[in-house]
């Protein structure tokens, strides 16, 4: 067995602890025990898996803290993908900061306390979630100054606090944001909405103040939800339809109703009259008649103005009717 490169039980309804046994496959790359009946702590044997690549241990019913030895110093860790979610894991997890390959990163939903972490070698990392625990501090600028391939963030359901940093602006691969139910203070700058490729941004149950700057949101082309409730120190108007004319699924704001609901009798107007300006609506009147109407004849002549006996000239009538059904087809 100590040829295995691969260990799936996933899924299964396996009990015990982790063997220690599992330290001496030194070819192991990839060992999959998630979604298990395990428990008891993490095993330190772990740790001593050099070529290590995949590690999927959620849902186990782990406890304790993560073992010193998990991620090697320097760049002997091989590991690419760490899923410990939904555990009952306790203390600090900067040990993770010496994973320096990190592609996909799974931490949420257990009692880590302390920093969040951050490391600056984590420039391959894609997917980040590390909601629903204790962590506390501000935002690390570490990961906004090197995580620059991160796609999904998540670090809602936390004690996180203080200001979003203007350098956040520099993780330009989001796709996801989500810092919801902590305590982040201070104004929602433009810089959060400097993201060609953001679709889902959460920024509710928080302490942001000031006003909402909706003029920046016509900048995230591909936004399709935004949620900014329970936010109560904001202030100001109601967002512009100008700022929403590029349809969005949801965006929240305080009163807990879509601002796309409220305005799209605004935004509709306003695209009326664009339209109107371009040309593209003609409802107006040209040489006496509408163009989206028949042409109107003028009542049936009176004896007086029909032509005279002998002669072939039109009446005066005639004439009139003429010269509105020649100007009728002008028109159209």
């Amino acid at each position: 067995m100590r040829n295995l490169t691969q260990i799936n039980l996933s899924n299964t309804w396996l009990t015990g602890t982790l063997p220690d046994w599992l330290g001496s496959m030194q070819n192991l790359e990839q060992l999959n025990m998630g979604q298990t009946w395990l428990e008891g702590t993490f095993p330190a044997a772990i740790g001593g898996l050099k070529r290590l690549r995949e590690l999927n241990l959620e849902a186990t019913g782990l406890t304790g803290m993560l073992p010193n030895n998990l991620c090697h110093e320097g760049a002997a860790s091989k590991l690419l993908q760490l899923s410990v979610r939904s555990n009952s894991l306790v203390g600090s997890a900067r040990v993770l900061e010496n994973c320096r390959n990190l592609v996909q990163l799974d931490i949420s939903f257990n009692n880590f306390i302390g920093q969040l972490p951050a490391s600056q070698h984590w420039r391959q990392l894609t997917m980040y979630h590390a909601n629903n625990n204790r962590f506390s501090g501000t935002l690390p600028r570490t990961l906004c100054e090197h995580a620059s391939l991160l796609r999904d963030l998540d670090i809602s359901h936390n004690q996180m606090s203080g200001n979003v940093p203007d350098r956040f602006g520099l993780l330009a691969s989001l796709e996801s944001m989500n810092l919801a139910s902590n305590q982040f203070t201070g104004p929602i700058t433009e810089n959060i909405f400097y993201f060609p490729g953001l679709r889902r941004l959460d920024l509710s149950s928080n302490r942001f103040v000031g006003t909402l700057p909706t003029y920046a949101m016509q900048f995230t082309y591909a936004l399709l939800s935004a949620d900014f409730s329970n936010n109560t120190r904001f202030d100001g108007h109601n967002p512009s339809p100008d700022g929403l004319l590029r349809t969005r699924e949801n965006c929240h704001t305080d009163r807990h109703q879509p601002v796309v609901q409220r305005h799209h009798k605004a935004v509709r107007r306003h695209r009326q009259r664009q339209l109107q300006r371009r040309g593209q609506v003609h409802h107006h009147a040209v040489g006496g008649c509408r163009r989206d109407s028949k042409p109107k004849l003028p009542r049936r002549p009176s004896a007086a103005m029909l032509p005279q006996a002998g002669r072939g000239v039109p009446s005066q009538g005639r004439q009139q009717q003429h010269a509105l059904q020649a100007g009728c087809k002008a028109g159209a």
